[in-house]
């Protein structure tokens, strides 16, 4: 199977196809998401790129990047105190976690690590 220049993975996670894969938005309209609660988040690599390590023998072994992902997700209620974090977990193209968010932290986009 062509990979075009990625490296194989066991696993492959199936790329999106706007012809065949129809997503529409799960957010609630009126749902305002600065509020307490716990959060899923999903965040994808630009392209599906793999770029945070491989899977080998259903096992992720995660690269460089993906360490300093670790490393960043582990650090986030450093910097944001009223924020815990939950599970989380680091695939070749994506991650996935659950934030807490425990106090109204309104909207503003300011923050920055």
């Amino acid at each position: 199977m062509a990979t075009g220049g990625r490296p194989y993975i066991e696993d492959t996670c199936m790329r999106y196809d706007s012809y065949i894969h129809h997503r529409q938005s799960l957010r609630l309209r009126e749902y305002d998401y600065s509020q307490p609660g716990y959060y899923f988040v999903t965040i994808c690599m630009h392209g599906s790129q793999v770029l945070s390590g491989n899977i080998k023998n259903g096992e992720m072994i995660l690269n460089e990047a993906g360490k300093m992902m670790q490393k960043i997700w582990n650090e986030i209620p450093s910097y944001y105190n009223d924020i815990q974090i939950d599970e989380f977990v680091i695939m070749p193209n994506h991650i996935h976690g659950i934030i807490i968010i425990n106090d109204d932290v309104g909207a503003c986009p300011c923050a920055c690590p």
